[in-house]
């Protein structure tokens, strides 16, 4: 279209070293397991292959095509927020191709002494959304993967890694925070 892309190309032979490292991982987990209740009590190979499963996902670029198209139909109405459009049609498994994303990164704004507020309160607003209003949220919306674009609006990159709550398990999660808040440690 004579915009400016951007396109998420997966390193060659990647897969493969990763299974393996996954493997080797499992088997010292195993062993570790065998010998020590401690280690057992941790559950290091339930821990393990928790993380190859979110690993997987994260090395499949259709996944986070569709992610990526899930959050922007759930701020389609908040002028705020933007999420890079993809071109599905060029990507693959391995190639993600999506609209380029300018700004600064939130998380060079946090050292530089402006105030940021309006910008925190967005990207605290943000987070709230996806957690307690859609129960989908980015497990990985640290600073580095927000950007603030020059008309002010927030663009959310790196949709790889998502977290599902069911309607039961956000408020459950209310529950802790609220007595959290409260300091109700017997709740």
């Amino acid at each position: 279209t004579g915009g400016k892309e951007a396109i998420k190309v997966q390193r060659p032979g990647l897969r493969p070293k990763i299974e393996s490292d996954l493997n080797i991982l499992l088997a010292t987990a195993g062993y570790a397991e065998a010998a020590f209740d401690e280690a057992s009590a941790m559950d290091l190979v339930g821990v393990i292959r928790g993380f190859a499963k979110s690993l997987a996902q994260e090395l499949d670029f259709r996944i986070e095509a569709r992610n990526m198209a899930r959050f922007a139909r759930n701020f389609a109405d908040d002028p705020k927020v933007r999420v890079p459009r993809v071109h599905g049609e060029l990507s693959t498994e391995e190639v993600l191709c999506m609209e380029f994303v300018e700004g600064r990164k939130f998380s060079e704004l946090l050292g530089t002494g402006d105030d940021i507020r309006p910008l925190v309160e967005v990207y605290f607003r943000t987070a709230y959304k996806m957690l307690f209003i859609d129960g989908f949220f980015h497990g990985d919306l640290h600073p580095g993967n927000v950007f603030l674009q020059s008309d002010g609006v927030l663009a959310i990159i790196d949709c790889g890694m998502v977290g599902r709550l069911s309607p039961s398990q956000k408020d459950k999660l209310i529950d802790i925070l609220w007595a959290v808040m409260s300091e109700d440690m017997e709740a």
